[in-house]
């Protein structure tokens, strides 16, 4: 039953995405099937290499990785080619975005194109996830790049232009394995020992939600008019 219910919500969240991409955001104004950027956010399912620049456990700049990616070189996605959020850009006719780290390492915000990707192997809702993987961009330091950037954006391209393109912009957000992975389910995990599985998960959903309330009224209007695609791994 447990599965059952996992599988439909999954496939829920596909129908979401595939009425937006079809039909757009009546809300927002989107024209069908046009973005003009995407913005990821996550783990190592859509990693496609930050943590290159860090000193973490967790990294995929190795082969066999990324052999069936472009010169099959790896990219640092953890996957021998496209993530899921690859595929879906694609969908929707946005190449794939580069990692954020790798921009600032780069050309900066000069090599702004068509969106960012702040995903990070090891990252969780909690900061504290992931921690046996040292280094790791949780949820909230990927909002807190994700500010960064939009306010970046303000000052190149005026408020009104820079929330015009924000706006028309697909969000994908994937974050829960690691909260379970790489803490609650560790056997040195402090969590386990102060909060039920029920506490635990209901932690993670009120924790998400705060995060994206606080840095929606402290640096930039809601995530939510945005067209959003959410897929949790919080089964």
């Amino acid at each position: 039953m447990w599965m059952k219910l996992s599988m439909w919500r999954e496939r829920l969240l596909l129908l979401v995405l595939f009425s937006q991409i079809v039909f757009g955001d009546v809300d927002g104004g989107v024209t069908p099937g046009l973005y003009p950027a995407m913005f990821i956010f996550g783990d190592s399912l859509v990693d496609s290499g930050n943590n290159n620049f860090l000193p973490t456990f967790a990294r995929a700049d190795f082969l066999p990785n990324g052999i069936d990616f472009g010169t099959g070189w790896p990219t640092g996605r953890f996957c021998n080619g496209r993530t899921v959020a690859d595929y879906i850009g694609l969908m929707v006719g946005i190449d794939p975005v580069p990692p954020y780290l790798a921009l600032l390492q780069n050309k900066g915000m000069d090599g702004f194109t068509n969106g960012i990707n702040f995903a990070s192997g090891a990252a969780g809702i909690l900061d504290e996830s992931g921690y046996n993987y040292l280094a790791r961009i949780p949820l909230s330091q990927q909002l807190g790049y994700f500010a960064s950037v939009r306010a970046e954006l303000v000052a190149r391209k005026g408020n009104e232009e820079a929330e015009r393109l924000l706006a028309k912009s697909l969000y994908f957000v994937e974050f829960g394995s690691n909260d379970y992975i790489n803490n609650y389910l560790q056997p040195t995990s402090f969590s386990k020992l102060v909060y039920t599985p029920e506490a635990y998960q209901e932690l993670l959903v009120t924790t998400y939600i705060q995060q994206i309330k606080v840095t929606n009224y402290s640096h930039y209007r809601a995530l939510t008019p945005y067209p959003l695609f959410v897929s949790s791994n919080m089964t």
